[in-house]
């Protein structure tokens, strides 16, 4: 068994190396380990780089550049167009009519107070009214 300082060590170097794009390096690190007989985790993890290497850019980079890192933003964003419109006292919601009030929310914001004659194309959009019409 490794030591925890070990594994914390460890832990930091694999992180950044995700944080600068260099997926390759995580991914040989953690299939050192599984060959080892480690765990099923380590295949989950060493799997998931694999599928998403692609998507995985340099987050370093992206801040530097002066983009925003991290999720606070999506988290506001579900805040303002879910949570606060979508859970009130005593609403009920089919998830159908909830998917069509997202997408209807989500293009007001987006789309820069246009005028309300452009959501019916949203509504028309949604696979509920697609199917009743």
């Amino acid at each position: 068994m490794k030591s925890e300082t070990w594994l914390t060590e460890q832990i930091a170097e694999i992180k950044s190396w995700l944080w600068h794009a260099e997926v390759d390096q995580a991914i040989k690190r953690l299939q050192s380990w599984q060959e080892k007989g480690e765990g099923k985790a380590l295949k989950a993890a060493v799997t998931y780089l694999q599928e998403q290497r692609d998507w995985i850019g340099s987050y370093e980079a992206w801040r530097q550049a002066g983009y925003p890192v991290g999720s606070g933003i999506i988290e506001r964003a579900m805040s303002l167009v879910i949570n606060w419109r979508m859970k009130r006292r005593g609403m009920r919601w089919k998830r159908d009519n909830a998917t069509a009030l997202v997408a209807l929310r989500t293009a007001f914001l987006n789309a820069d107070l246009q005028p309300l004659g452009a959501f019916p194309k949203v509504r028309a959009a949604t696979p509920e009214y697609q199917h009743r019409h």
